[in-house]
């Protein structure tokens, strides 16, 4: 089995054989011999290098061997590290040695090489209900083995997304503690979150998104600030008196003492007037 474990790092690991010469694993082992190559699922070589450590001599059927010495025990790994990241696949495979030899090959393992991705963008943030925050963004362009235009086999999954808020409350910052993890989409979909129980005072809040692949967090995506809105609080001062023209009344009231972020600052967009005929109110 191969997977990343870091960017440029894959762990190869393997299991001892069920048969190690004997008709059951009693025998012991010398070593594992161990090839990887890039590109050419068959395993064939176009180009050999002395070392897995610094190979980068070619693309497809660059190649590298070594051997690892048995010991006692059935699990056994390898990390190769420092491997250039992109959207090639990487092949292996490991063949036991006892006394007798080499036996056959094992299962073709693959993986490619991943950088972490690139920050996620178009990055907004709008306001869905009081206290209420609905954020929107695109997944990033390179979801870790370079920049592709199609989304195909070789393309790299985004594994999920963190979101991290941060209020300003009187000109001070400081964590809300909305540290969120979000389930991957596909790389190149759109994805949004519902944010809940802000606090409408707050001066603002601002939202970062990351990206998370297996290689690890991606850089931030563009802040996006928003202010949290309330319902605002009921007009004031309200009175009514009999108009100077017929059949009329006039009606006056002053704004709410707060308008949806804990004072004035927040627009009112209109105002509803409503009417009682025998009890019951409706809209003028």
């Amino acid at each position: 089995q191969a997977r990343v474990t870091g960017v440029g790092f894959i762990t190869l690991a393997w299991n001892l054989p069920v048969d190690t010469g004997v008709g059951d694993a009693s025998r012991g082992l010398l070593d594992f011999f161990v090839t990887r190559t890039k590109g050419n699922s068959n395993l064939s070589c176009s180009c050999f290098c002395q070392s897995c450590l610094n190979c980068g001599l070619c693309d497809a059927g660059e190649c590298c061997n070594l051997t690892i010495a048995a010991a006692f025990g059935e699990n056994y790994s390898i990390v190769f590290s420092g491997m250039p990241t992109g959207p090639s696949q990487y092949y292996f495979a490991i063949f036991a040695r006892n006394d007798a030899g080499y036996g056959a090959s094992s299962t073709i393992a693959n993986e490619q090489s991943v950088n972490t991705p690139g920050p996620p963008t178009n990055l907004s943030a709008t306001n869905a209900a009081p206290r209420v925050v609905n954020l929107f963004w695109s997944g990033p362009a390179d979801t870790g083995v370079g920049i592709s235009t199609v989304c195909n086999p070789y393309c790299r999954n985004i594994t999920g997304y963190r979101v991290v808020c941060i209020a300003s409350v009187d000109g001070l910052s400081a964590s809300c503690n909305r540290t969120e993890i979000l389930p991957s989409t596909l790389p190149s979909g759109t994805t949004q979150i519902e944010i809940q129980g802000l606090n409408h005072k707050a001066d603002f809040y601002t939202f970062q998104i990351f990206a998370l692949n297996d290689a690890g967090t991606s850089n931030a995506s563009i802040i996006s600030p928003v202010f949290s809105i309330e319902n605002p609080t009921e007009p004031i001062l309200v009175h009514a008196q009999i108009s100077n023209k017929p059949f009329a009344v006039d009606i006056a009231w002053a704004p709410p003492s707060d308008t949806g972020r804990g004072g004035t600052k927040e627009a009112i967009l209109d105002y509803v007037l409503e009417m009682a005929l025998h009890g019951n109110f409706s809209n003028i």
